[in-house]
């Protein structure tokens, strides 16, 4: 059983199950239903090998994780605790401005929903909860625990359902105390659910860090998202991001969505099979093995975005990350709203919609949610999941690999430049010569606009000189 809409980790483990683990069949066989959910370029390689057939196997189930009882039916409920023997946990919201009420209701109770489900599983072999590297981020290193509860959560799903929720939004900060946002706060006190269960269920929690494009499964670069850095580099590649808030010699932890995958399908085995006496916690990140700062990251990128342009350039790309808040707000209004408005102006005269710098202030809206994730650095220490690793043998080591050591960082931002044109803008290689004639015509106004703001600068600067004597 693999909860939660559709996103990238779920249709990876599905895909990685189907493919590559059809021996972990969840729910009874309803012809089609599966089949009809498994839609996308994820599952076009199993298909092409001749697994449709497995995909049949997939049975779509209706449920409402932030509802009492997963407001599921009774027969998917009877059908799922008489036959799923392994269950991925991965039903979250993942917005950082969620109001607390609901974001407790989803993380925290849908997550207690889940698992009081699965104490009714009479096959369950395992049961994995999948968390965030982030969920104690008041820690520079987060170790593989489960660390003391931030709150009595079952007195917190109390208030998010009988408290009205601007009230309760009131009390917002207080209980959040270090942590930036409800996500990882929500994601903090469903770790503690999970470890309440630990009892009672063959559990293990997965702490994933930034899920980013495939590495190499279902292809290298697969991406079917614009959220998180996907949206940095889309915006970054077409010009309109040129000033982001935050450090840039920081080191960032950059994840594969095929390395969560394989290993969360690791770790359910290593539950099943060990049966630890403790619940393990696995730190699923790569930084202490392919260590980058976000300043390489910047650079890395617009190396990239010469060599591979978009055609949905707006401005030449170029820009960067500042620390210095003055810095920032001037480069923001200089070369991201200032552009916008006049753009929108001429959109306006000329009888069309204007829309640059209401895009404009959703991209500033998104910096400052994650600028405090790119002003801070941490060190997450996973022994844990490299044990997880070595105990697969070498067969699976291969099949499964979370091995990062194996990644060039260069090659792997590579792929998701790739990756964004083939599988967002759906473009094949043969767009790059076009694209890179209107990279240079961009570059050229570029420099001549850089000239003309020098000029009218220095004018300015001139000008006043000579009023002030």
């Amino acid at each position: 059983m693999v909860d939660g809409k559709l996103a990238a980790v779920r249709k990876q483990v599905l895909h990685r199950s189907r493919s590559t683990c059809l021996r972990l069949q969840a729910a009874p066989s309803r012809k089609g239903r599966g089949a009809k959910t498994a839609v996308g370029g994820v599952f076009d390689r199993l298909r092409q090998a001749g697994g449709g057939s497995a995909l049949e196997k997939l049975r779509a189930v209706a449920g409402d994780a932030s509802a009492p009882g997963l407001a599921l039916a009774a027969a998917d409920a009877a059908a799922l605790q008489a036959e799923v023997s392994v269950v991925f946990h991965c039903a979250a919201s993942v917005s950082f401005r969620q109001p607390l009420a609901a974001a407790l209701l989803l993380n925290v109770r849908g997550t207690r929903e889940v698992a009081l489900l699965a104490t009714r599983m009479r096959r369950l072999q395992a049961f994995v909860h999948v968390s965030t590297a982030y969920s104690n981020c008041d820690h520079k290193a987060p170790q593989e625990i489960v660390y003391p509860a931030r709150g009595n959560y079952m007195k917190l799903i109390e208030l998010a359902e009988n408290m009205d929720p601007e009230n309760l939004e009131k009390l917002t900060p207080e209980l959040l105390g270090n942590l930036p946002n409800t996500y990882v706060y929500t994601k903090s006190l469903a770790e503690n659910v999970i470890n309440d269960f630990r009892d009672l269920l063959p559990v293990a929690i997965l702490r994933p860090s930034i899920v980013c494009p495939a590495l190499k499964d279902p292809f290298p670069g697969w991406v079917d998202t614009h959220n998180g850095p996907m949206g940095l580099l889309i915006g970054a590649s077409s010009g309109i991001l040129r000033s982001l808030r935050g450090d840039g010699n920081m080191h960032t932890d950059l994840l594969p969505v095929d390395f969560v995958a394989n290993s969360l399908i690791a770790a359910a085995w290593d539950t099943a099979v060990n049966k630890w006496c403790k619940m393990p916690v696995y730190n699923c990140t790569t930084s202490s093995d392919m260590p980058v700062t976000w300043n390489e990251l910047v650079k890395i990128g617009q190396d990239l975005y010469t060599q591979f342009p978009s055609p949905k350039m707006l401005w030449y790309p170029s820009g960067a990350i500042h620390r210095n808040c003055i810095v920032y707000i001037i480069c923001l209004v200089l070369f991201q709203f200032l552009p916008a408005i006049i753009v929108d102006a001429a959109f306006v005269l000329s009888g069309k919609k204007p829309w640059l710098f209401k895009l404009q202030k959703k991209i500033y809206e998104a910096g400052e949610n994650v600028k405090y994730f790119i002003l801070n650095e941490w060190s997450f220490p996973n022994q844990n999941l490299k044990d997880l690793q070595h105990r697969l043998n070498k067969h699976d080591q291969q099949q499964f690999s979370f091995d990062a050591t194996r990644i060039d960082i260069s090659d792997y931002i590579k792929l998701w430049v790739l990756g964004y044109r083939r599988f967002i803008l759906n473009l094949d290689d043969a767009s790059i010569t076009k694209a890179k004639l209107k990279l240079r015509r961009l570059y050229i106004i570029h420099l001549v606009a850089k000239i003309a703001l020098c000029l009218i600068l220095s004018w300015i600067a001139v000008h006043l000189c000579f009023k002030l004597r």
